[in-house]
């Protein structure tokens, strides 16, 4: 996907969108927050176009910006996951059968998300859509985690009018070494 590799600069967008435009993705990402955090999964996992890609590159130390950037941009970089729709698919049916051990009982979660800038894409209907993200995660009696970083997204204009669907996420957390016991929560 060509889509995946467009970078001047991630953080300037290219254009201002209109109030409408803005309103929109960010009501768009804020459902998929509220999905989330009601552990509607079959639902948030309908917000994915079937070819989607869904990452969390594995950060590291260095003394450059450049290296954000690659870390954002690079198909290939490590990550601590990189699904395609069939993978999410999967954890989400692992998550909703009440086998999933890490997530017995479920965690109470909370997202917040902002900051959302936005610029067009070469491809038609399509954007690239950043975001700040704080997830908290309560679990069992003493568990709390809480994680924060950004999101690159390429939105794609969905079937319904005004509709839009994940084609691709890659998640940055500001952490280098990740405290929490596991990540089975989304991002």
């Amino acid at each position: 996907m060509s889509a995946e590799l467009s970078a001047p600069t991630p953080f300037v967008p290219s254009f201002v969108p209109g109030p409408a435009l803005q309103y929109a993705l960010e009501q768009f990402l804020f459902t998929e927050a509220a999905l989330l955090d009601e552990h509607r999964y079959e639902e948030w996992l309908k917000l994915f176009t079937p070819d989607a890609r869904y990452r969390m590159p594995a950060r590291t130390n260095h003394a450059a910006l450049e290296s954000e950037r690659r870390e954002l941009l690079d198909p290939d970089a490590p990550a601590h996951f990189d699904d395609d729709f069939r993978g999410l698919s999967l954890r989400v049916g692992r998550l909703m059968s009440g086998l999933a051990w890490s997530e017995s009982p479920l965690s109470r979660t909370r997202r917040l998300v902002s900051n959302v800038r936005s610029r067009a894409l070469p491809e038609p209907g399509a954007l690239e859509v950043f975001s700040s993200f704080l997830l908290y995660r309560s679990s069992q009696e003493h568990d709390v985690d809480v994680f924060a970083g950004m999101r690159r997204d390429v939105l794609r204009r969905g079937d319904m009018p005004g509709s839009w669907r994940i084609a691709h996420r890659t998640v940055l957390l500001d952490q280098t070494v990740i405290l929490a016991s596991n990540l089975s929560v989304f991002f």
